[in-house]
């Protein structure tokens, strides 16, 4: 499983520890044994997992969450500058999902972090 997929799975289940780890990024900067780390690597392991990245039904890792009802890993998400603007294959947005599920916490957080609250799903 890929350091994306991982993301996307911790956000679906909440899993607000292994979302940090995996966001921070810095894992394995220091002592890596080889003394020496391509500049391109070294980058992408400075910036952690693409924080909006997203799966086959273009959910991002803050749609998992608000869908789910994961209050802290929302936070955690957006605390890594996640979007609130990204759009599923559907046209929902995370504020879309979690004002479906009914989760009014999830909702004034993400009303609170982002203009989707304006935009229009496509059903």
């Amino acid at each position: 499983m890929g350091k994306e997929q991982e993301l996307l799975e911790a956000a679906r289940t909440g899993n607000v520890g292994l979302v940090e780890k995996l966001l921070s990024g810095k894992k394995g900067l220091l002592g890596s044994g080889s003394g020496s780390i391509p500049l391109p690597g070294l980058l992408s392991m400075w910036r952690g997992v693409n924080v909006n990245c997203a799966d086959s039904s273009g959910y991002t890792p803050l749609h998992h969450a608000s869908l789910n009802g994961h209050r802290d890993v929302v936070l955690k998400l957006l605390q890594f500058e996640a979007s609130t603007n990204v759009a599923d294959s559907k046209g929902c947005f995370p504020l879309h999902l979690a004002a479906w599920r009914g989760d009014v916490d999830i909702v004034q957080i993400l009303i609170h972090h982002g203009p989707s609250h304006s935009r229009v799903n496509e059903q």
